[in-house]
């Protein structure tokens, strides 16, 4: 592909690639021909949009170019024609926060504690920093925040941001992406700089807990729990308790009961220090996230496997961790046992580096799982046995609970049925310890479609169910 033979880009950048595409344009990577620098392009279709639509561009570039500051992206150029506006900003090279985090999940890492302190304390320098200037952002989203190849944060895509400065600080247009509202906006409610406040507490959770803290296959059930602040707190850790703390002191329900950005920055400033404190050592984030290299002791113990080398290693990482087993030319391959510093174990089957087969993933909150991994994850048949007593047995995928299995709750409940995404989907019969049974459907964890319940004194009622309520016959 190219900007196309007649575009304008043509006579001041060259043409990288085509890094997105949307219902109203693309997002181009490109290099600027006088110093062949990267850049990204928003070229924008203005001949689709309503006289609204416009106006949100025209604010992100006007807002772009009065913004400066070090955790957001440069603005570069706005300019554009009739049918077509052209937005060009720096280019963050290092990815997105989405990716970064889909990527934890993936190999079931959570990230070290001071790279959490780190991008979160620059986020919220970002958005301390346009709330000073009058500005609320209400789309902030792991995919609107940027990360630099050598580790620093940039927020970008400001597109629906509402400048509050000449207003009574109250917005009223509800706007933004779903699992991100504010129980505020979800409500129709008027709404201002809190909003983002919210936000940031949904981004906190995700990047400790590697997933969303709301999120459910029913849009229904979803907004249940951002209105009621219903979530799972975070216990199975590693980082310091005063990081977790923070979590419920951004998700409150009442706007003006949300903490304020400057006591946060500080409380991320202190937690750094206590860092650094502790190791005896100014910490350079970068450093082996990026270019993780690993120090190694080698035993006596090698064999040839087909032409390579089988060996026996002690491996330690920069940042603590130590792998203990079998490597093929410095691979984990075969049995091995691997400690990460913040207390999780893994003991099992490696592959090309990386968990594959029967092992045993011992969480630092007493949590286990025992079964087969895949590509690093939990894939496969497997025992999943929870830190509270709660035991589910049965099928995983990519990580995460999926297919036929039966979980067994300590007070004696019991679920035996269908799982996707972590949750009941699907058919399944729920046992209760009172004797009384559900059988039927289910969707995001609650009983959704058809089905029947059955009472313990014998009594019935079938219908159609919705957000675990009886509606109909």
């Amino acid at each position: 592909m190219s900007f196309g033979p007649e575009s304008i880009l043509n006579n001041t950048f060259n043409y990288i690639d085509t890094i997105g595409t949307g219902g109203f344009g693309r997002a181009y990577l490109a290099k600027t021909k006088k110093d062949d620098k990267k850049v990204v392009i928003k070229e924008i279709d203005l001949s689709k949009m309503d006289k609204k639509m416009k106006e949100y561009i025209v604010r992100e570039g006007f807002l772009l170019s009065l913004l400066e500051h070090p955790n957001i992206i440069d603005f570069k150029e706005y300019y554009y024609t009739r049918k077509i506006a052209y937005i060009t900003m720096d280019y963050a090279d290092g990815g997105d926060l989405d990716m970064k985090i889909k990527k934890q999940k993936k190999i079931d890492e959570k990230f070290p504690e001071e790279f959490v302190i780190q991008w979160f304390l620059e986020i919220c320098e970002a958005i301390k920093y346009i709330h000073d200037q009058g500005v609320v952002h209400r789309d902030l989203k792991p995919k609107n925040i940027f990360l630099t190849e050598d580790g620093h944060v940039k927020l970008g895509d400001l597109g629906i941001a509402k400048d509050l400065s000449n207003e009574i600080s109250v917005a009223k247009t509800a706007i933004g992406t779903q699992p991100y509202l504010s129980p505020e906006i979800i409500e129709g409610k008027p709404y201002n700089y809190s909003t983002d406040i919210w936000d940031l507490g949904v981004i906190l959770y995700e990047m400790i807990e590697l997933k969303h803290p709301f999120i459910s296959l029913s849009p229904t059930k979803m907004f249940y729990n951002i209105i009621n602040v219903k979530y799972e707190p975070i216990e199975d850790s590693q980082y310091q308790q005063q990081l977790i703390d923070l979590v419920p002191q951004f998700l409150k329900k009442e706007p003006k009961e949300r903490i304020n950005l400057s006591e946060v920055i500080k409380i991320l400033k202190e937690l750094q220090d206590t860092r650094k404190n502790n190791n005896n050592e100014n910490e350079k984030y970068p450093d082996y996230y990026l270019r993780r290299s690993a120090i190694f002791e080698i035993h006596n113990n090698n064999n040839e496997n087909n032409g390579h080398i089988r060996r026996t290693i002690s491996k330690k990482y920069e940042n603590g961790d130590k792998y203990d087993g079998e490597v093929i030319d410095d691979m984990k391959d075969g049995k091995g046992v691997m400690q990460y510093i913040g207390g999780n174990k893994y003991d099992g089957e490696w592959k090309n580096d990386k968990k594959e087969g029967k092992g045993t993933f011992i969480y630092k909150s007493g949590s286990q799982y025992l079964g087969e991994f895949k590509n690093n994850v939990k894939d496969g048949k497997g025992v999943f046995i929870y830190k509270n007593g709660d035991r589910y047995e049965g099928n995983f995928k990519n990580g995460l609970k999926s297919g036929k299995g039966i979980k067994y709750f300590k007070n004696g409940d019991k679920y035996d049925g269908d799982w996707e995404e972590d949750d009941y989907n699907g058919n399944g019969v729920f046992y209760y310890n009172n004797g009384d049974r559900y059988d039927g459907e289910f969707k995001g964890g609650v009983k959704e479609g058809t089905g029947t319940f059955f009472y313990a004194d014998g009594k019935s009622k079938k219908g159609k169910w919705e957000n675990d309520e009886f509606i109909e016959e």
